[in-house]
C-alpha cells in the first residue's frame, strides 16, 4: 500500500486530487494538508511515503514545505505540483530534495504510476540535468530518457483549449448535476427529457473537453470551478 499526502491550498484541488488517485486500490490517501509548515507537521505523525505538494500557496509554499519534510524525513517522497512551467520555483523545490515535479493536468492513470514509481524509482527529474531539461522542452519538447515528466506544451494547448469550451444551458445543466454524482436516469427525471438524450449530451461534453469518462470531466469541472 502507497502511503499519500495531498497538499493543497485549494480545496476544489485538493479533493480532485484525493478522487483521481484513490481510484487505485493500492494507494492510501492518509492526509491532506493546506500548506508545507501543515505537511510537514503531519508528516511527523503520519509517515507518507509520498507527498504531493502543490508549488504556490500562501505562507509556507511547496518550496519550503519540501525543505523541511526532506530534511527531517529523507525517506518522504516529495513530488512537486505545478500548474505553469515556473522552472526557477521549481528548480528550488527539486534543490531541497523534491523527487520530481507533474503538470496538474496530467493524465490519472500516469499521476498514479508517479506515486508508485517515485516510491520505489529514481528520481522523476535530476537536479543536475534540469536546466539541460528547460533548454530541450523550451526548444523542441523532446522525450528525456529514464524521467516521468508531464509534456508542457501538450498541457498546456490542451489546457487552453478546454478554458475556451462554450457549453449550451441544456449542457452546462447536465454538467452541474454529473458533479453532484447523479446518474443518468436521475438527470433525465430532474431536467424531464429522455435518458438516451441525456446520454448525448454527456458525449458531446466529453467531446469538447477530450476527456474519456465523467469522472475526468466532474473532477475538472470542480477543479476549475466551472460546475458546482
Amino acid at each position: 500500500m502507497y502511503k499519500v499526502l495531498v497538499v493543497d491550498d485549494d480545496k476544489f484541488t485538493r479533493e480532485g486530487i484525493v478522487a483521481r488517485i484513490s481510484t487505485d486500490k493500492e494507494i492510501e490517501i492518509i492526509g491532506c494538508a493546506t500548506n508545507g509548515l501543515e505537511a510537514y507537521k503531519k508528516c511527523k505523525g503520519i509517515r507518507p511515503d509520498v507527498v504531493l505538494m502543490d508549488l504556490v500557496m500562501p505562507d509556507y509554499d511547496g518550496i519550503e514545505g519540501t525543505r523541511m519534510i526532506k530534511s527531517d524525513f529523507d525517506e518522504i517522497n516529495v513530488i512537486i505540483l505545478t500548474t505553469f512551467c515556473e522552472t526557477d520555483k521549481i528548480k528550488k523545490a527539486l534543490d531541497n530534495g523534491a523527487t520530481g515535479y507533474v503538470y496538474k493536468e496530467i493524465e490519472t492513470d500516469e499521476l498514479i504510476r508517479v506515486v508508485k514509481s517515485s516510491v520505489f524509482g529514481p528520481r522523476m527529474i535530476h537536479s543536475n540535468v534540469f536546466d539541460n531539461m528547460i533548454k530541450k522542452v523550451d526548444k523542441a519538447n523532446d522525450q528525456i530518457n529514464n524521467v516521468i515528466f508531464s509534456n508542457i506544451n501538450r498541457e498546456e494547448n490542451r489546457d487552453e483549449k478546454r478554458r475556451n469550451v462554450t457549453l449550451t444551458e441544456r449542457e452546462k445543466d447536465i454538467l452541474s448535476l454529473i458533479v453532484r454524482a447523479k446518474s443518468n436516469r436521475e438527470i433525465a427525471s430532474i431536467l424531464f427529457i429522455s435518458e438516451g438524450r441525456v446520454k448525448n449530451i454527456i458525449s458531446n461534453i466529453l467531446e469538447k473537453y477530450n476527456f474519456k469518462d465523467r469522472t475526468e470531466l466532474a473532477i475538472y469541472a470542480l477543479t476549475n470551478r466551472i460546475a458546482q
